[in-house]
């Protein structure tokens, strides 16, 4: 970033200088004065003595102030990189010889006997190293206190993009910061953490030191107590997932009344914040009674003076005095009076004012210490309701470790009915044959005791089809050759996709179709671009690509479509076999033939996240293949040693499509007849277990698709259910009692975060 002294300002118009701790930064006060109110208002103050002024800043580091100037002479400002000010007494032609440094180390010259010292003190910041976010927030507060024009907005853009990460362990620390300013300075920072904790509550409030951290820092446990309830939800959300109910019952009951625990301890902190603003306000209050008294007082006696001055003046009026002496002096005395009569009645109605003021400060203070006395009596009452209610879950978590108890001695039975089981027989009883076993519950006495009974594992009748295994769709493609939907009819999704991009404003749509299959939705999707190639129908078995594609070709057979044309692939969209969960697959998808390294716009899954789902984590080498632009190259050498972990296939879909979709304009659609589909939007997921993402991967390179994606819609749509003949039921055809069946939209935006492959992708 050059120097804005090498051509706009300079040096030797150095006025003026800022010191902080053992750093001086000398400035044009001009400049400095029109981007920063308070930094004026100092000055203006200083120039009350002749000479250069100098200011010191105790209560934020040098490096926060060093940035400051930085942007009030250059409109930005650089966590690495900062920007050099004129120093006094070099040239600014001079200045641009030398190369762009830092400011540590420099050496300045001692100020000016005629100086003036301004000292304004505040607490000391830490001086450890700062997170980014850290040096955000200052900046944020920097820019509120001494009302530097754009600082405070521009800290908070840069605290919001995806390249101020804030790790779990970090979050504490940037708070302290956050509330170790006053609200009116940090208030949208505040609301801004307070939204990323949100967003992160499923790594937050699964690590219980972080909530206890939350509370031994004082200044922090009004946002601990905002986040509480949330917490307690997320809790309720990852104990219901437990497959053993009375043991999910007892840790929900456990982990309820250990946040009801910490919430009644945010009462009390909360109460005894209130009963101590609750004194002060009083405090101010009395000391307003008083200087109200003391106008009134004042008015009183004013009032008297201007009666006496005027009856003075009447006197001297009516006198008469034929010495002309005298009769001048009385003029002037005349005229004194009145100056004094008018000056005293300005001071009276200046008077008059300050008393309606400080009546009005005294309704305010009023109205505040009601509010605050009404505060602390809710407080008690809550905590009491809260005490109560703990007492009630302790009852119920005793009643929960009974039931426990007795549910094992039952299971010990069962235990010994299947061991006693797996003796007795060592072949299936439905086919003869010694497989391995499958589990099913019988009522008949040849179960035993336990209740068990065993069949051969090969049973279609229980086995589960293997949506996620690329055979399965294969076989079932070569047996069944006939078009076939799911969840929606494919004109609905085309008219639902084609009110999204108009919605979005996308004028030219590439289309992605991910996992085609033999689906109609394809044909239909042509009718929403001017370019048939613009649409892309992927699926992961080839035979799906091959029946695919033979059935569009046979339906622009029989629609003519193609006489214009040299032959019939020139109508068709496109069609490639491709492995979604494949960062190589993905790659050459990009840079296939037809596509041409062109992205896409829009993303059409219907049900193809639901497929995928069902398949087990994926196991990738880190560094990922696939990572955003902000991470470091500096990763992929030599000195990195790769390994690898496993992810659930939803985050890894959510990146490569992301990869293959324009950033900030893309949407991916997607018809699921899941309610929570995605384990990266609320409710999340507590475990990596059921899907979470760890964070050891998100800091190894493995973009975090919350960062990604951002769900803008989600809604039901309601499916006409079929009749006996093969359509859809009318109102008039329904049968009375037909339930009615629901399906999922969800509707996700592409954010502008960059990604970049490497050539040689290895998913």
């Amino acid at each position: 970033m050059a120097s804005p002294a090498n051509n706009l300002l300079d040096a030797d118009l150095v006025d003026f200088a800022i010191e902080c701790e053992d750093r001086v930064f000398y400035v044009h006060r001009a400049t400095v004065c029109a981007k920063s109110k308070g930094i004026k208002a100092m000055v203006d103050v200083a120039l009350t003595v002749p000479g250069h002024v100098r200011v010191f800043i105790n209560d934020f580091d040098q490096h926060t102030i060093e940035r400051m100037l930085c942007y009030i002479y250059a409109g930005d400002y650089d966590l690495q990189n900062t920007e050099e000010l004129p120093q006094k007494g070099v040239a600014a032609k001079d200045q641009a010889k030398e190369p762009i440094k830092n400011f540590v180390g420099d050496v300045v010259e001692s100020p000016s006997p005629s100086s003036l010292t301004l000292v304004y003190a505040g607490p000391r910041p830490l001086r450890n190293k700062d997170h980014a976010a850290i040096s955000h927030v200052r900046l944020h507060a920097i820019g509120k206190r001494y009302e530097v024009t754009g600082l405070a907005a521009l800290a908070l853009e840069k605290l919001r993009s995806p390249e101020t990460y804030i790790a779990a362990g970090n979050f504490v620390d940037v708070l302290r910061v956050a509330y170790q300013y006053s609200a009116e300075e940090t208030d949208d920072v505040r609301d801004e953490l307070f939204a990323v904790v949100l967003a992160q509550i499923d790594n937050l409030a699964a690590n219980h030191v972080f909530l206890t951290q939350l509370a031994e820092v004082e200044e922090l446990r009004e946002f601990a107590a905002q986040l509480l309830p949330y917490a307690f939800g997320f809790s309720a959300v990852r104990y219901s997932k437990s497959e053993d109910k009375h043991a999910k019952l007892l840790a929900l009951k456990d982990e309820t009344i250990r946040l009801m625990e910490t919430e009644v301890e945010m009462h009390d902190a909360r109460a005894d914040i209130y009963l101590a603003k609750f004194y002060a306000m009083r405090e101010k209050y009395d000391g307003e009674v008083t200087k109200n008294e003391r106008l009134e007082k004042l008015l009183t006696e004013r009032s008297k003076q201007l009666e006496v001055a005027t009856a003075k003046i009447a006197d001297l009026e009516s006198a008469p005095s034929p010495d002309p002496a005298q009769s001048e002096a009385r003029k002037t005395e005349i005229i004194r009076l009145q100056e004094l009569l008018k000056a005293e009645h300005a001071r009276a109605v200046q008077s008059q004012a300050q008393l309606d003021q400080s009546a009005l400060e005294l309704q305010r203070f009023k109205l505040q210490l009601h509010d605050r006395e009404s505060k602390i009596q809710n407080l008690k009452t809550q905590a009491l309701e809260l005490q109560q209610l703990a007492g009630k879950y302790l009852r119920e978590r005793e009643e929960a470790r009974e039931k426990l108890r007795e549910d094992e001695a039952s299971g010990s039975v069962v235990a010994e009915g299947v061991i006693d089981l797996v003796a007795k027989h060592d072949e299936c009883r439905h086919c003869g044959e010694p497989q391995d076993w499958w589990f099913e519950w019988d009522g008949s006495d040849r179960a035993g005791p336990s209740g068990l009974t065993f069949r051969c594992a090969p049973s279609s009748f229980f086995m589960p089809p293997s949506f996620a295994e690329q055979a399965y769709w294969d076989q079932r493609f070569r047996d069944n050759r006939n078009a076939f939907e799911w969840l929606l009819p494919p004109s609905d999704v085309a008219q639902l996709i084609g009110d999204i991009i108009r919605d979005a404003s996308i004028d030219s749509p590439r289309i992605l179709h991910i996992g085609a299959g033999t689906s109609n939705l394809s044909s239909h999707l042509r009718n929403l671009i001017s370019d048939s190639k613009d649409v892309c129908n992927t699926d992961f078995s080839k035979e799906a690509v091959a029946v695919g594609k033979a059935l569009e070709a046979e339906q622009v057979h029989v629609a003519g479509e193609f006489r214009e044309k040299e032959n019939v692939n020139e109508c068709l969209t496109l069609w490639e076999q491709s492995d979604h969960l494949s960062a190589d697959d993905t790659n050459r998808l990009l840079h296939s033939d037809g596509n041409n390294g062109r992205l896409f716009n829009t993303i059409v899954d219907k049900s193809t996240s639901d497929a995928i789902s069902c398949g087990l984590d994926v196991e990738i080498t880190l560094p990922y293949a696939i990572h955003s632009t902000s991470f470091s190259q500096t990763t992929f050498d030599n000195s990195v040693q790769p390994y690898t972990a496993k992810v659930h296939p939803l985050h890894l879909l959510a990146v490569h499509l992301a990869a293959l979709t324009e950033p900030g304009k893309g949407r991916w659609v997607v018809v699921s007849y899941n309610e929570d589909r995605f384990p990266f939007f609320s409710p999340f997921v507590a475990t990596h277990a059921e899907g979470a993402l760890r964070d050891d991967i998100i800091e190894a390179g493995f973009p975090d698709p919350k960062r990604l994606w951002t769900l803008v819609e989600k809604r039901q749509v309601k499916v006409p259910p079929p009749s006996l003949d093969g359509g859809m039921v009318t109102e008039a055809r329904r049968v009375v009692h037909t339930p009615d069946v629901f399906h999922w939209v969800y509707v996700l935006a592409r954010t502008d975060v960059q990604l970049m492959m490497r050539d040689s992708a290895s998913g």
